[in-house]
C-alpha cells in the first residue's frame, strides 16, 4: 500500500503527438457515447512523447502503444481488454514508468481512460517506430502493428477539420483531427485484424497528475 502511494504522488507530465485507428467507417460514434458501427471496437492508440518526465526520470523521445478490444460500448458496455506496448529503447526505470502513466496506475486522464479497462493481456518492450510529416502520421511495431492515419482535407486548405468538444476523447483539451487510416493493421494475443480505410484521428496530447 505505501508502495503505490509513494507511485501516486510522484509528479510527473507527458506530452506530444497521438494517433489511432479503429473499426468505425467513419466517423467514430463511440466519440459521442453511441455504439461502435460494427457493434463492436478494434483500436488501437499511438502515443508519441515529445517531451515527460516521471519524478527525475526523463520520458523524452518514447513511444507507446495500446491495443484494445472492446465488445460493445466503449463506456456503457462490457470493459475492454488490452494490451500496451513500450518503447525498447527505455531503461528499466524508465519503461516502467511508461507502464505506470500509460497504463493509468498513476492517475491522470490515462488513469480515467483505465477505468473501461476489465483486462490487461500484458505489456512489452518492442521496438516502435514513429514519423510525423503534415498530415500523416504512421506507427510501426514489427509483426505485430502497422497504424498510419492521413488527416482529411476540409473546405479551407489551410486549416484542419476537427472534431471539438466530444464526449469522449483521449486527449482533453486538444481538437481531434478526422482521419482515415490508410494502412492498419494488427496481430497479437488472441486478436488479429485489418481496418484498412477505416476511421484514424490524430491530436496533440499532454497528461499529468498535477
Amino acid at each position: 500500500m505505501a508502495n503505490k502511494k509513494r507511485q501516486t504522488e510522484t509528479e510527473w507530465r507527458v506530452a506530444g503527438d497521438f494517433f489511432d485507428g479503429c473499426n468505425c467507417h467513419f466517423s467514430c460514434p463511440c466519440l459521442f457515447l453511441e455504439d461502435p458501427q460494427e457493434g463492436d471496437c478494434e483500436q488501437a492508440y499511438a502515443w508519441h512523447v515529445e517531451a515527460g518526465h516521471y519524478g527525475d526520470t526523463p520520458l523524452d523521445s518514447f513511444n507507446v502503444v495500446a491495443a484494445f478490444y472492446a465488445p460493445g460500448n466503449l463506456v456503457t458496455g462490457p470493459r475492454w481488454t488490452g494490451a500496451l506496448y513500450l518503447d525498447e529503447r527505455a531503461s528499466p526505470q524508465q519503461a516502467e514508468a511508461l507502464r505506470l502513466i500509460f497504463s493509468g496506475r498513476v492517475g491522470g486522464h490515462p488513469g480515467n481512460l483505465s477505468a473501461f479497462v476489465g483486462e490487461w493481456l500484458g505489456s512489452r518492450a518492442v521496438p516502435i517506430r514513429f514519423e510525423k510529416r503534415a498530415k500523416h502520421r504512421e506507427m510501426a511495431i514489427p509483426a505485430i502493428l502497422a497504424l498510419e492515419v492521413d488527416g482529411l482535407n476540409g473546405a479551407d486548405p489551410n486549416r484542419d477539420a476537427c472534431l471539438t468538444n466530444t464526449a469522449l476523447t483521449v486527449t482533453p483539451g486538444f481538437d481531434i483531427v478526422l482521419g482515415r487510416s490508410t494502412h492498419y493493421t494488427y496481430q497479437d494475443y488472441e486478436w488479429q485484424w485489418d481496418n484498412s480505410g477505416r476511421f484514424g484521428s490524430y491530436s496533440q496530447f499532454s497528461y499529468s497528475n498535477k
